[in-house]
């Protein structure tokens, strides 16, 4: 979690929620503190918690001036994180994934393509990818099959510290055959 700052945190609200950078801040059962998205969450240890002026469990847009207090959403709310999300960052059925230099554009959505210590490959957001891995360090599992949540935590069995959700794709990707080379 070295490379979380403040301003990162900011650039992951704006990848995940738009223009209106919103993000949940939940207590978790154990008293761990998270921000989340519809997409994934972040632990927030005691100093970069400090660094959002300590906000209680709720619904905020991130403004220039800092965090405003809005209503939560039926659909994304700190209970449904609480209920739903941090569940699966202790999930204990997981293997390691390593991102691949693959990525698939369809119009305008650009995808970057996962290998899974098992051989299967899943997909995921690229621009969100890009923010979660700037942020996070450290081995990235996935729990369960290839629409599992990907998690970052420092072995198999340890609880994470971030998730973030996969691509639901209709068909299982594959790893693309470099095409043999003559000289």
């Amino acid at each position: 979690m070295s490379g979380l700052t403040l301003a990162r945190l900011r650039r992951i609200a704006s990848a995940a929620s738009g223009r209106e950078r919103r993000l949940a801040i939940v207590t978790g059962e154990d008293g761990r503190r998270w921000a989340a998205w519809p997409y994934g969450c972040i632990e927030l240890d005691d100093q970069r918690h400090a660094w959002l002026e300590s906000p209680a469990d709720g619904c905020y847009r991130w403004r220039a001036d800092g965090l405003a207090l809005v209503e939560c959403e039926p659909a994304f709310n700190p209970c449904l994180v609480r209920r739903e999300m941090l569940p699966l960052l202790a999930a204990p059925s997981r293997v390691s994934v390593v991102p691949l230099r693959w990525m698939h554009e369809d119009g305008t959505h650009v995808r970057r393509l996962l290998e899974r210590s098992d051989g299967l490959c899943t997909v995921v957001d690229a621009d969100l990818w890009r923010h979660w891995t700037a942020a996070m360090d450290g081995t990235i599992w996935q729990v369960g099959g290839r629409h599992g949540w990907l998690v970052w935590a420092s072995s198999e069995t340890e609880p994470g510290v971030a998730g973030l959700g996969p691509v639901h794709a209709n068909v299982a990707p594959l790893r693309p055959e470099l095409p043999e080379m003559t000289v």
